[in-house]
């Protein structure tokens, strides 16, 4: 491993600050402070993390010639600091292209990348490749689906650690079961007509937590189905931006996750062979079990985190929940207790892979 002060976490994009917390944390227990080179929109999200790395923020634009400045500013810090190891957090997009292809030889380029068919369908992701020497995934199941570009080397790693929080309280009762669905209300990504169109009759214990902003047009949608199915008093929504005290806050209370990916949705075989959804993290690293559709059941994270439904017998096993518990309970231990979920063999498996 390079001196602790030679090490860079890049991320051009305006999102993806999730998955920076793991890694710094990963660098910091082998005692390395990485630096974290960012657009300064999620400056004040990750701003926790200043006294574990050091900053270096840029204001992205659209404009050639002040993408050039920005990557030559840069590859500035990037000498002035020794750097010589780069972890580019989200490995695509032209900002990313033209860093690659300007990057000296001398600076080692490892990505993190988030959508696995981009190896390829997309040329600018090939420019990329020719300069980055090994990738990371976000779950092991897409490792399997890596189809080419094998004289690359790839790993998975798991960004599942979170910064802490101050709890406040919610309206929870002991005796209600909440399911979570955690992420913006879109109807593209999530099948909220195929859940609620099963459910005829529920339980007056099971409460729905749409944790995103409902002040959109698909969040409006939901209400008036919701509405229109008797079903509003179940449900809980969010008007406006979400704080991390509040998201965190409501998914510790919760019972389960559910990432509401059927077939039918039109995004469904996206999250099948390219890329994952961020609530499974939420799941692996809350230790929350999933309420997942039966399609997924032959992914082996799933098998131990998980319940798996066919949306025929979604309402019923909705209403068994309140009255036994006990299945929930077992799977919450599971994932606690399993191995590969441990901060130990993650912070490893991801220092091994810089180390390759």
């Amino acid at each position: 491993m390079q001196n602790p002060d030679k090490i860079a976490i890049i991320e051009f994009d305006n999102s993806h600050d999730e998955l920076i917390y793991s890694q710094v944390k990963f660098l910091n227990a082998f005692n390395i402070s990485p630096h974290l080179i960012i657009n300064h929109n999620i400056e004040k999200r990750l701003g926790f993390l200043k006294g574990l790395s050091q900053f270096k923020t840029f204001t992205p634009s659209k404009d050639f010639f002040r993408r050039i400045k920005i990557i030559r500013d840069i590859f500035q810090y990037i000498r002035m600091n020794k750097i010589t190891k780069i972890i580019l957090n989200s490995a695509h997009g032209i900002l990313v292209r033209d860093f690659c292809l300007m990057a000296p030889r001398d600076i080692e380029i490892i990505g993190v990348l988030h959508y696995v068919d981009k190896l390829t369908n997309s040329f600018t992701q090939k420019l990329i490749s020719s300069r980055v020497k090994k990738y990371f995934v976000l779950n092991d199941y897409l490792l399997h689906l890596i189809k080419s570009a094998r004289q690359k080397e790839f790993r998975s790693f798991y960004p599942i650690y979170f910064n802490s929080f101050n709890k406040i309280q919610t309206d929870k009762t002991n005796e209600e079961i909440w399911i979570t669905i955690p992420g913006p209300i879109e109807f593209l990504k999530r099948d909220y007509p195929g859940l609620f169109d099963n459910i005829k009759t529920l339980s007056t214990k099971i409460k729905f937590i749409f944790l995103g902003r409902a002040d959109t047009e698909d969040g409006k949608l939901l209400k008036s189905i919701l509405v229109e199915r008797g079903l509003i008093n179940h449900s809980i929504f969010f008007d406006g931006f979400i704080d991390w005290d509040t998201f965190l806050s409501y998914m510790s209370d919760s019972d389960i996750i559910m990432p509401l990916i059927h077939p039918s949705n039109p995004r469904f075989e996206d999250y099948q062979s390219k890329h994952i959804s961020g609530s499974f993290n939420l799941s692996f690293g809350l230790g929350i079990p999933m309420l997942i559709h039966k399609s997924f059941s032959d992914k082996s994270d799933f098998q131990i985190s998980s319940v798996f439904y066919s949306l025929y017998e979604l309402q019923d096993i909705l209403n068994d929940f309140p009255a036994d518990r006990t299945k929930l309970l077992d799977i919450k231990r599971n994932i606690l207790s399993y191995p590969k979920f441990s901060f130990e063999y993650q912070s490893q498996n991801y220092i091994d892979f810089l180390n390759k």
